[in-house]
């Protein structure tokens, strides 16, 4: 069998050696042996099926030890190739060696750990339920969060969320708006985002993606701020607000009646009515009003809305001293039950017509814009007035709007105080 040194003088010996298998002889492969005196360490032995194969290997490692010495030579021969690619690679950037790697185990190694999108939402989940267990979250606010998140994880829940790119959150934004509303996709994106902040904060990732949207990406994306045209929202026509209201009085027991006086006349919203109790709606006081406390109102910001004296007659129909106002037992089954009374009185119901219908109405009958806001729990004043809930009637239908009263006859009629002027 022949054996030689390669490169010459290299120390490097090829040696052919003959291939047996279960005591039978097959053909031959060529051997490459490195001293150990060569490599620094220990010998290196590689075999390969041709002559070539084996040259080659011998000139590439050979170069190796003369050009990078010991250290390069102890990486594998794959991983020799990686740093050369990622050598190039880097010299073309402008980068070093060492400030990539401290960057690349920042990026790929988050000092909280590797968590995968579903991870971190199934962490916040776990979270935001112990939060309302303890009376200090909304449960309708979990419930909304697990639905949005729930398509996040769909898309990418086995992803770690260090990976996670922002063209990744454009792309799964753009897919959400195509199938639905702005004010929707808005939901959405503050749900990606309150996720993406809370795992930056985990240190489950370096960076929050979201940091790098555009204004274009806002606005394109769910926009900078939820806005209807005055044209898209539906409010209720002073006939048809009779109507509904006359067939919750007709009802037995009118389980509807003094919830859909609340929603239509003080402007509560359909969950916080559902959640309202008659603790809650201080009708015998001088000055009668709804005390939407902290657990009820949408993110727990308290209020005490006027209840108008048109209000007062329609739940004196039906007032109690203790109880739900609305006896349902779930907000789905209040939703349903309202729409089936709805269909019954022939009325259409657009989506938050009550609380639109309100906003409009009595913003026509007291031009004040900041006090119609007040009265229904915008913080941010008579911006979101405008922008959502303002639909334009005339002054002479708020008057008759906020005049609405039962029929006389109309049932029992629980006797109130007398009002005193405030």
């Amino acid at each position: 069998m022949k054996s030689f040194e390669h490169p010459e003088k290299s120390g490097i010996v090829i040696a052919e050696t003959a291939n047996i298998k279960a005591g039978q002889r097959y053909g031959t492969s060529w051997q490459v042996r490195i001293p150990a005196k060569l490599t620094g360490g220990t010998r290196e032995r590689a075999q390969f099926p041709t002559r070539e194969e084996a040259f080659r290997f011998a000139d590439d490692r050979f170069l190796a030890l003369k050009k990078h010495g010991t250290a390069f030579a102890e990486l594998p021969p794959a991983q020799q190739q990686e740093a050369v690619m990622a050598w190039r690679i880097l010299k073309e950037a402008g980068l070093g060696f060492v400030e990539s790697a401290r960057v690349a185990v920042k990026v790929l190694r988050p000092a909280g750990g590797t968590k995968t999108v579903a991870d971190v939402v199934a962490e916040m989940v776990a979270s935001k339920e112990t939060r309302a267990k303890a009376k200090e979250l909304d449960e309708g606010t979990v419930a909304d969060f697990k639905v949005r998140a729930k398509s996040l994880t769909e898309t990418f829940g086995t992803k770690a969320i260090n990976l996670l790119t922002v063209d990744d959150v454009k792309s799964w934004l753009a897919g959400v708006r195509e199938k639905k509303a702005q004010r929707t996709t808005l939901n959405f994106r503050n749900c990606i985002a309150e996720i993406l902040r809370h795992a930056k904060a985990s240190r489950y990732t370096h960076e929050n993606v979201m940091e790098y949207f555009t204004r274009e990406d806002y606005a394109r994306l769910g926009g900078e701020k939820a806005s209807k045209k005055v044209g898209d929202i539906g409010i209720l026509s002073v006939d048809d607000a009779e109507k509904l209201l006359t067939a919750a009085a007709k009802q037995a027991g009118k389980p509807l009646l003094a919830s859909l006086a609340l929603r239509l006349f003080c402007g509560t919203r359909t969950t916080e009515t559902y959640k309202l109790t008659w603790e809650d709606v201080h009708w015998q006081d001088a000055k009668p009003y709804v005390h939407v406390s902290e657990t009820i109102a949408k993110k727990r910001r308290i209020r005490l809305v006027d209840i108008p004296e048109n209000a007062l007659a329609w739940l004196s129909l039906c007032a109690k001293e203790t109880g739900k106002v609305s006896p349902k037992n779930t907000v789905a089954d209040y939703f349903a039950a309202v729409t089936a009374l709805a269909d019954k009185a022939d009325v259409t119901m657009p989506k938050n017509a009550t609380r639109h219908s309100f906003g409009s109405y009595h913003y026509a009958l007291h031009g004040d814009s900041i006090k119609t806001s007040t009265q229904m729990g915008h913080k941010q004043g008579d911006d979101v007035l405008f922008a959502h809930y303002r639909q334009l009637v005339r002054p002479g239908a708020a008057e008759r709007f906020f005049n609405l009263r039962p029929a006389p006859g109309a049932g029992k009629v629980v006797k109130f105080p007398e009002l005193k002027s405030a």
